[in-house]
């Protein structure tokens, strides 16, 4: 009995010596219990609109039916530099939980007074009934101007668990939260008078899975990617159709065990699509002293909007 204790001493030492031996042998980078990376994002982004459907419309005796696929137009919205921030915390060999948020913010505004002229046209539905436009000039008085913004907000928290972890390299798995916020407005000025529109305002919670690679050859280097994404009907984000996906890429260089640089690259796409079903009386019109309509329009359209960011990271971390 007496000779046990020791043999029970001797063997707790050597397996403690020996975890302390596997724990020196993997890469800092895998082994942090705790790591917050702040970074500028220059972003650059585009917005693309699009639309198809059908209008139908009736008016003195005559029905016209119209079909179309637009791709419609992308607007760019320049770079700007935002912040990003990420967070990752380590409470077990294999589990963590991540952290993310980043935002896009745009505006613009333009000063549209002054005169312009139209020297006219036609307007022919492809159904062979056409419509001539007169010729005009036109003035919009000092002063006026008209601008538009939006703002993109997206936070993320993630349980991860590592079904591949070496001292090297791990490969995890996560389920995601993600928090997000969608708003554009238009306002402008005319004859002294302000006005203030909100477009839209959607915002809420969406589950999201996601995956994350890490590769981590010394204490100085590691690299990693990141990816994942939801559809808009999983959560509450918006009652629109659509989808968001994301994916980044990180390389970080140490100066020492607690401190260093990292340089990498972001993307994310938001695509919301929404249908328009209804019907609208318009006119009467007189065009050179003829009176036109009313007309009557029955329209089933699809637009979808398409919101592309995607540009360079580069900041500070700080791990223990």
């Amino acid at each position: 009995m007496t000779q046990l204790l020791p043999r029970a001493l001797t063997a707790a030492v050597l397996c403690s010596l020996a975890g302390m031996a596997a724990a020196q042998n993997r890469s800092a980078p895998l082994d942090d219990t705790f790591q917050a990376r702040v970074s500028g994002f220059k972003s650059h982004a585009d917005i693309r609109l699009a639309a198809s459907g059908t209008v139908t419309g009736t008016g003195e005796g005559e029905t016209g039916n119209a079909e179309f696929d637009q791709d419609g137009a992308t607007l760019e919205a320049g770079s700007k530099w935002r912040p990003s921030i990420a967070l990752k915390w380590r409470f077990s060999e294999r589990q963590r939980l991540l952290f993310d948020y980043l935002d896009f913010k745009r505006s613009r505004s333009e000063d549209i007074s002054g005169g312009f002229s139209y020297d006219g046209g036609t307007f022919d539905d492809g159904e062979g009934n056409s419509v001539d436009i007169p010729a005009g000039s036109y003035e919009i008085p000092e002063g006026t101007e008209v601008s538009a913004g939006m703002e993109f907000k997206l936070a993320s928290a993630a349980y991860e668990f590592a079904v591949v972890d070496t001292d090297t390299f791990q490969l995890g798995l996560g389920l995601a939260a993600y928090w997000a916020r969608l708003e554009g407005n238009a306002n402008g000025s005319f004859e002294g008078e302000d006005y203030d529109t909100r477009l839209f305002n959607e915002r809420g919670v969406s589950p999201a899975p996601q995956v994350r690679l890490q590769y981590a050859p010394n204490d100085q280097w590691s690299f990693s990617l990141l990816g994942g994404g939801f559809d808009t009907s999983w959560g509450n984000f918006t009652d629109l159709d659509g989808h968001f996906y994301r994916a980044s890429a990180n390389i970080e260089y140490r100066f020492n065990e607690n401190f260093g640089v990292n340089l990498g690259y972001d993307w994310f796409k938001l695509k919301l699509s929404d249908d328009f079903v209804g019907t609208d009386t318009f006119g009467p019109v007189e065009l050179d002293g003829e009176t036109y309509g009313p007309v009557t329009a029955n329209y089933d359209l699809r637009g979808t909007g398409t919101l592309r960011v995607k540009g360079p990271t580069v900041g500070i971390t700080y791990n223990f």
